[in-house]
């Protein structure tokens, strides 16, 4: 299972939500191995991918509350919670502000978590905001603003649960593997095709 980092307390599932997933795994048969925190896995799957440790601001957008998450070289620097306003743009930018023993933030905004068009709109939301507006926000320079997708984020609970039973660095995405065929294809003639 991938939870929320307000799900754990103590490296446990807190039994509040353990109840509802007992449940669960009861009335689908499922026999579970373990758990990942999302903002961790995804912070794996990352840098599995791009082969360098992860420097961001993950940000899962959740129907109450916001969750943000500061990686810097790969490593948890902190975890907030905030409950949602009308603007993400405040919401992001109070969560933000509990991080004060930061010297700058990572530039590098990763939201996850939501309906793929509610993740773009607070993309957009977030792409034409003036950080320097921001007096106690410090970015070196612009922040890019980037979506995980549900399908990638199961790659990335996949990857971490993974690498925790068996020492699994490497998922083969059946999408990825497509683009590649695609990209052979593309030098295909039309007299190759008759």
């Amino acid at each position: 299972f991938g939870v929320p980092s307000s799900w754990v307390s103590v490296g446990q599932i807190r039994q509040e939500y353990l109840v509802n997933i007992n449940i669960i795994c009861s009335e689908l048969s499922l026999e579970p191995v373990g758990f990942v925190v999302l903002p961790e896995a995804i912070s794996h799957i990352l840098k599995s991918e791009e082969g360098s440790p992860l420097n961001a601001v993950l940000l899962g957008i959740y129907k109450d509350t916001i969750e943000i998450s500061v990686f810097k070289l790969g490593s948890l620097s902190g975890n907030t919670l905030v409950s949602r306003s009308v603007s993400i743009v405040d919401d992001v930018y109070e969560g933000m502000t509990r991080f004060a023993g930061i010297d700058a933030l990572p530039s590098r905004l990763i939201l996850y978590n939501a309906k793929e068009k509610e993740l773009e709109e607070a993309r957009q939301t977030l792409i034409n905001v003036n950080w320097e507006d921001f007096e106690k926000l410090k970015f070196l320079h612009t922040p890019k603003v980037e979506v995980i997708d549900p399908e990638r984020k199961a790659y990335a609970v996949s990857l971490a649960g993974a690498s925790e039973l068996a020492d699994v660095s490497y998922l083969e995405h059946p999408i990825l593997k497509k683009d590649s065929a695609l990209d052979e294809e593309k030098d295909v003639t039309a007299e190759d095709l008759g």
